[in-house]
């Protein structure tokens, strides 16, 4: 399972980061530095979910924090995609950098409904 989500993670960071790349054009360094934030913006969720599933180890909530993952790589991926080919406007550059906020609220509401889960679990045993 391990391998899966770095997969998804890996994959994830190469779409988006070339879809950010494909609307960014950098030909500055100014330019260039401001993408590689925003770069390390976009993939810092998947870095949360893979810390995350790392630091549980029962099966069950790997298998929560997985679909998290799949779930919101793949809204990511739609809404980077929808706003870099599909819809095209102006505005729509600021997906790059409110989805990852979002993305991050996410996995933090995730994260506290898994240590409520588990202090539960631990509490009735």
């Amino acid at each position: 399972m391990d391998r899966i989500i770095k997969t998804i993670a890996i994959t994830y960071c190469i779409i988006s980061s070339g879809i950010l790349l494909y609307g960014a054009m950098p030909d500055s360094l100014e330019g260039i530095l401001f993408t590689l934030v925003i770069s390390l913006l976009m993939i810092s969720p998947q870095y949360l979910l893979y810390r995350l599933f790392k630091r549980h180890g029962k099966k069950i909530f790997r298998e929560i924090i997985l679909f998290l993952q799949v779930i919101i790589s793949a809204v990511g991926i739609w809404g980077y995609y929808d706003t870099s080919f599909v819809h095209i406007d102006a505005q729509g550059a600021l997906i790059f950098i409110f989805l990852p906020i979002y993305q991050i609220m996410t996995i933090i509401l995730a994260w506290l409904l898994l240590a409520i889960v588990n202090f539960f679990l631990k509490k009735s045993r």
